[in-house]
């Protein structure tokens, strides 16, 4: 069944726009409320098309930094082992978040279909029962838990895992019990409670992340569910639909739902909303423009699966249902009057909903009352589940996009500037309007945070001198000083036009054309000047990118140093005729060299001012720290060759003053790789930087 058949056109009611004060186009983009793109890591399962084709959709359509993407290796199924779970999901995405880029930024976990739905935290048999399957998501919301197998019979592991109990959600219903307070009515963070300010009632020293899902029966659904996420409406009916029960957590649920104070209903009638409310007597059906759906699916005595299927959902609707299998897959199982899935509804329409891998136990399902609550208020879609969910660790998966917040009031914003050309100390401001006031405005440029502000007029001091010469966005956040914290952004395209370009990586240095001044920062000497005599070699820590560096100042392998120099070409390789060198710091540790076969020495070229090395393809090692293995084939004092038997000519090995070891001797090399015109053609060759650097085997 193809979503796109029966889902109301898409509007864009949520989108405005502003102009400069010199009348550049400033584009605003829509309302997020406790929380934005910045705040959303996207996991992306390596080994699924799927995921990865949502993931990229996602983060298209979202404008997610590329930094906030983690690209996981797992299982493409739907249901794992917890052990799967453990060291294929949980551990690669804990590291993830602890990268200091991402310190405090992400709140949201967004995974993807195809990363598995479930894993099996009772025994950790995947064949064995189903309600021993907890949802990977919830699973998920507490990541630092540690969670391991230790405690079996006799201290043996057993296969079982420990501290896998579930516990009361902090920012859920039933807090008061475990944390002694009822749960904040506030935008999510996930230092929410894990403060570290003296006195918060609500710092347990826990951090806690919202997770959601990506899923539906196929990719083109669920890329239809992000479109409609992103281009919500605030309007349409809600449906409530009851049973006949009245005992036990049973009557209570109905009663979250029903006509009494705090109810659904009564939150969304007291609000305006339009609201379709049954007793027991039906099931509602045939209803268009649902913007709201809670029912009990199967467990109505008038359920059938064609009444089920029969409502059409608007963009920005959210639903979820007691039925304790709604999100036991979301693979298609086919037609007939089968058991209902949440997943079934998004091929009617749905952008947003709760569902339960396997038996939740009514007492922990969702509470209607909040989630309707929470989202009329103009909560984002993850903040209004996750404060109706009552336990983590647990069944519960929540579907679609986290930031989706039809409801919510951003403010308006606008960036003034005099000109979109930047050079020196410029000053920026942002016109800003919201009823309910403005808390603070961000400033970034690119993803950098360059400055906040907390009072009109908004502005900052940006230093140009501190960025790369070139197009740069600049992005205002102003978030709105409520409890829903609704953000609203303006971002507008500016160059910045200084003479010299302050780069954050070799490699932005090496794209310039030659007479392009720049300066690094932060960058670790591999082979210093006594080494290498007319200058010196650095690199990134992370092995991407090096270059050689022109200069009569002295620096040492292991210095951290700052460079200001010129680009250049000389004998073919691209290099900085430095002007000023200034040494940070010294004794850090030089990155281990970069092990590569012969003929895959050198690479492509960088940007287009460069020219290839070698055979000229893949990424190119050029200036990188390397290490060779080969055997020689011919040598005198300074220089030798050797083979690996991967290239058809030897390469050359310069070693000043070092004897070359006898022919026929395997040696590892490590050096410099240096290009070098050999009859009009640039080949690749190692430099040693002393005798240490070759080992005879």
């Amino acid at each position: 069944m193809d979503v796109k058949a029966y889902i109301a056109p898409l509007h864009s009611s949520m989108w405005r726009s502003g102009v400069l004060a010199a009348f550049f186009l400033c584009l605003t983009f829509p309302a997020w409320a406790g929380g934005g793109p910045r705040n959303v890591a996207v996991v992306i399962n390596y080994n699924s098309a799927a995921s990865r084709e949502i993931g990229r959709y996602y983060q298209a359509a979202r404008g997610i930094p590329d930094k906030n993407i983690c690209l996981i290796n797992c299982p493409d199924q739907e249901v794992v082992s917890w052990q799967v779970c453990e060291k294929q999901i949980r551990e690669p995405i804990r590291r993830f978040l602890s990268d200091p880029e991402l310190a405090g930024t992400i709140d949201y976990i967004v995974l993807t279909k195809g990363i598995p739905l479930a894993a099996d935290y009772v025994d950790g048999i995947v064949s064995g029962d189903i309600n021993h399957y907890y949802s990977v998501s919830s699973v998920l919301l507490d990541i630092d838990r540690q969670i391991v197998d230790i405690t079996g019979p006799g201290g043996v592991p057993d296969g079982k895992p420990d501290n896998a109990t579930t516990y009361a959600f902090p920012y859920g219903p039933n807090t008061w019990m475990t944390y002694g307070f009822i749960a904040p009515q506030v935008a999510w963070s996930s230092s929410l409670f894990d403060s570290n300010i003296p006195g918060d009632q609500y710092d347990i020293n826990k951090r806690f992340y919202l997770v959601c899902r990506l899923d539906a029966f196929t990719v083109d659904q669920v890329k239809s569910m992000i479109d409609r996420a992103v281009h919500p409406i605030a309007d349409g009916v809600f449906i409530l639909d009851r049973n006949t029960w009245t005992s036990g957590e049973y009557g209570k649920a109905n009663t979250r739902l029903g006509n009494l104070a705090t109810s659904a209903y009564d939150y969304l009638v007291k609000r305006g909303h339009d609201v379709l409310f049954d007793m027991g007597t039906s099931f509602i059906s045939d209803i268009q423009e649902v913007m709201g759906y809670f029912s009990w699916a199967k467990h109505d005595n008038y359920y059938t699966f064609g009444k089920y299927m029969s409502n059409l959902f608007l963009p920005g609707s959210i639903a979820d249902t007691y039925w304790s299998y709604s999100g036991r897959t979301f693979n298609d199982p086919g037609p007939g009057n089968r058991d209902p899935l949440i997943a079934d509804l998004i091929t009617r329409g749905l952008c947003g909903a709760g569902a339960y891998v396997s038996e939740p136990q009514i007492g922990a399902a969702t509470y209607a009352n909040i989630l309707f609550d929470r989202y009329t208020k103009g909560y984002n879609m993850a903040e209004s589940f996750y404060a109706a969910c009552a336990q983590g660790m647990w069944k519960t998966v929540i579907i679609g996009d986290p930031l989706m917040a039809p409801y919510s009031s951003p403010p308006i914003v606008n960036i003034n500037l005099n000109d979109t050309v930047l050079e020196g100390i410029e000053t920026v401001s942002a016109s800003v309007y919201d009823e309910s006031g403005v808390k603070k405005v961000e400033f970034y440029l690119d993803d950098t945070l360059v400055g906040v502000s907390t009072q009109p007029p908004f502005s900052i001091q940006l230093d140009t001198n501190e960025f790369s010469i070139g197009s740069h966005t600049l992005e205002a956040i102003a978030y709105e000083n409520s409890p829903v914290a609704t953000q609203g952004s303006a971002k507008v395209q500016v160059t910045i036009d200084n003479a010299i370009s302050a780069v954050a990586s070799i490699y932005e240095a090496l794209l310039y054309a030659d007479g392009q001044l720049v300066r690094l920062k932060d960058k670790i000497v591999t082979a210093g000047t006594i080494e290498i005599g007319d200058g010196f070699y650095i690199e990134e820590a992370d092995r991407s990118c090096g270059v050689k560096i022109i200069s009569n100042s002295n620096a040492n392998r292991g210095d951290v140093v700052t460079v200001i120099g010129t680009v250049r070409a000389i004998n073919g390789q691209k290099l900085i005729d430095a002007t000023t060198v200034t040494i940070q710091r010294t004794g850090a540790e030089v990155p281990k060299p970069l092990y590569v076969r012969l003929k895959d020495l050198g690479g492509a070229p960088i940007g287009t001012y460069a020219q290839p090395v070698g055979l000229g393809i893949g990424a190119s090692n050029v200036s990188l720290l390397v290490k060779v293995v080969g055997q020689v084939t011919s040598g005198s004092i300074g220089e030798f060759t050797i083979t690996d038997g991967s290239v058809a000519e030897p390469v050359k090995v310069v070693c000043p003053g070092v004897s070359a070891p006898p022919i026929g001797t395997k040696v590892a090399v490590t050096g410099l790789c240096e290009p070098e015109d050999r009859e009009g053609k640039l080949v690749a060759r190692i430099r040693s930087r002393d005798s240490s650097d070759i080992q005879v085997f």
